[in-house]
């Protein structure tokens, strides 16, 4: 580079070039691999120092690191111990088409020596690195013009973890993000948008938000559960999750209650217009909604329909709520009023009482606090095992109980949903056994799917009412009241 003032193209032919020292990049270089070292012998720097194999000058436009491997081999001193790409300092730069293994971290964005502005980072292949594959971990004054397209970013501590900066993108081009131990995209502040296509599987977290505010959309395809832990994510379409047919969604649904009234003692569920009737007056849109309205059960419950399913066979309850653990989130009654069947909020999970003595918890929150944070409470029952299961938001089975549900309850004398200060979200029953991706599609959602009849419409009259359309076979439309 020393012989290279005023830049140039620098091209690596396909070795294995050993690095013991930072290689600090002058602006206008260009360092340019040959080969394909992701799969075959390409351009490699070994690195054999603890700091990062390559960093920046303060003055740093028209650099472009372009097609070679950073990298060092599993048995060395320094395995995991360093970082491929310190970007200290960033302006017009890009980084494309580079590999970076068996480090701490892939690149790191610390904006140490000046602030990162017009980074591009394309295509990159990041694998195996202790912590992070990719930590945009300051931007300097310069918050805005980080472009990410992901290759390929797996087998990491974390994927990406972004802490700062504003109108930025991570996308991906026919790319993936799996095997992360820890997850694969990690949001903890600034403004962030995900595109795809992108594909994240088999990490605990496919994206996990802590703070900032943040923007989904495109083909984001993502197996592994969404964690809004704090910030906010606004999302387009729906994309995001494992894609489902409408009609897997719909098969088997009873009830999909979102409470979107806003008022009164009646609500409908979404599917068929079914009503539910609570005993006293709700606070609605008292709480932070993920589908959009809550209501709160101070005192009281709501009663629903107790002709739409034989709780002795399959089913599967999906319950978005939170509240104190004295409050129910399901109360089903025997038919001849001697046994009962209660699943109540408990702060590590749901609570099961049977005939009114207690049974279990099952343990689907052991790191939370589902008293105080809305949580999905997922329960099935499989009459063949005569168990009920109960799930993580992922659609894994985390607890299970014995017991026979007896035909007392195929035909139950009443049902009780949410009462002693009981907040709910959203009420789903369905009358059979999801599989771990429906569950997953479902909790991922951040925009309720279309579940309703086709059969119908339901209009609301002047004076309150709720009127529903029925089309029969001839095509003769006819209305009621409900």
């Amino acid at each position: 580079m020393e012989s290279l003032p005023e830049g140039g193209v620098i091209i690596a032919e396909v070795a294995e070039y050993i690095v013991s020292t930072t290689i600090t990049l002058k602006p206008n270089i260009t360092i340019l691999g040959q080969g394909n070292g992701r799969f075959h012998l390409g351009t490699t720097f070994k690195y054999t120092g603890t700091g990062a194999a390559f960093n920046f000058s303060k003055v740093t436009a028209g650099i472009k690191l372009a097609n070679f491997k950073i990298t060092t081999t599993n048995n060395s001193l320094n395995y995991q111990k360093f970082v491929g790409i310190e970007v200290n300092s960033a302006e017009l730069v890009t980084i494309q088409d580079i590999t970076i293994t068996n480090a701490k971290v892939g690149i790191d964005c610390t904006a140490s020596l000046r602030y990162i502005y017009l980074l591009k980072i394309e295509n990159v292949f990041i694998w195996d690195c202790l912590n992070e594959g990719i930590y945009i971990r300051d931007t300097g004054q310069w918050k805005n013009g980080i472009y990410i397209a992901v290759g390929e970013v797996s087998d990491n501590g974390i994927g990406i973890r972004a802490s700062a900066g504003q109108g930025n993108t991570i996308e991906g081009k026919a790319s993936e993000m799996g095997r992360n131990r820890i997850g694969a995209i990690l949001l903890e502040g600034g403004i962030w948008t995900i595109k795809g296509s992108l594909w994240i599987e088999n990490s605990p977290y496919g994206v996990q938000v802590t703070g900032g505010n943040h923007h989904i959309l495109g083909d984001i395809y993502c197996i592994s559960p969404i964690n809004i832990l704090g910030g906010s994510v606004s999302v387009d379409t729906q994309s995001h999750v494992q894609p489902l047919q409408k009609t897997m969604i719909k098969m088997g649904l009873v009830f999909w209650f979102s409470f979107e009234e806003g008022d009164g003692l009646a609500t409908y569920d979404r599917k068929g217009a079914a009503k539910g009737v609570f005993s006293s007056v709700p606070l609605w849109n008292s709480d932070t909604s993920v589908f959009g309205t809550t209501i709160e059960l101070k005192n009281g419950h709501l009663s629903i329909p107790i002709n739409k399913l034989d709780w002795t066979y399959e089913w599967t309850l999906m319950i978005l709520a939170k509240g104190p653990n004295t409050s129910n989130l399901l109360h089903i009654t025997s038919s001849d009023n001697l046994k009962n069947l209660i699943f109540r909020i408990y702060p590590d999970g749901t609570q099961l009482i049977v005939n009114n003595v207690f049974k279990k918890n099952f343990r689907t929150y052991p790191n939370g606090n589902a008293t105080i944070n809305m949580n999905w409470h997922i329960v099935s029952y499989n009459p063949r095992t005569n168990k009920l299961n109960c799930y993580s938001q992922s659609g894994q089975i985390r607890d299970s109980y014995d017991i026979v549900i007896d035909q007392t309850f195929s035909n139950p004398s009443y049902i009780n949903v949410a009462s002693n200060g009981a907040v709910l979200d959203d009420f789903i029953l369905y009358n059979r056994l999801l599989s771990d991706s429906e569950i997953r599609s479902i909790t991922q959602m951040k925009i309720p799917p279309h579940v309703k009849d086709e059969d119908y419409i339901l209009m609301k009259s002047p004076n309150g009412s709720y009127w529903k359309q029925t089309i029969d076979d001839n095509g003769k439309e006819s209305w009621r009241k409900l």
